[in-house]
């Protein structure tokens, strides 16, 4: 709760980074679209990624033209920052703000974990619940 209180201190006070008319006209190369879990961004953190609202997003251009510096953001690099970008800029369009900066999104199909799992060797044992027994596995 105290980084959330000083953040919201920062955003009232003058900017330090440099101005964001300058980051809306700065152009980057589109990038492919990947599918990536939320252990991955987490391993990405010195790459400058981070979550917001389901989607990977790599903040190295854009962290010189945040108007709170880049002390602000360092601390939720590799995390999912939508809670705090709602309770502090819940006014701003972040989806258009970092559409340039848009590389993936968080994947939910178990299809997706299962495939990487094969190709590293590791299966996951999941426990037997009540709703995956079968008839015929239950002894009387």
């Amino acid at each position: 709760m105290h980084k959330l209180r000083q953040i919201k201190e920062m955003s009232k006070q003058p900017t330090n980074g440099k101005n964001q008319s300058v980051w809306l006209s700065y152009n980057l190369p589109p990038q492919e679209i990947k599918k990536y879990t939320r252990k991955e961004v987490r391993k990405h953190k010195g790459d400058n990624w981070v979550i917001f609202k389901n989607k990977v997003y790599d903040l190295t251009h854009y962290l010189q033209y945040h108007p709170g510096g880049q002390d602000t953001i360092i601390p939720y690099l590799g995390k999912d920052i939508t809670r705090v970008i709602k309770s502090v800029h819940g006014w701003v369009n972040m989806e258009a703000l970092l559409r340039k900066c848009h590389i993936g999104d968080i994947t939910l199909n178990t299809n997706y974990l299962d495939h990487n799992n094969e190709k590293s060797g590791k299966t996951k044992s999941r426990p037997v619940t009540p709703s995956r027994l079968r008839f015929s596995e239950v002894k009387k």
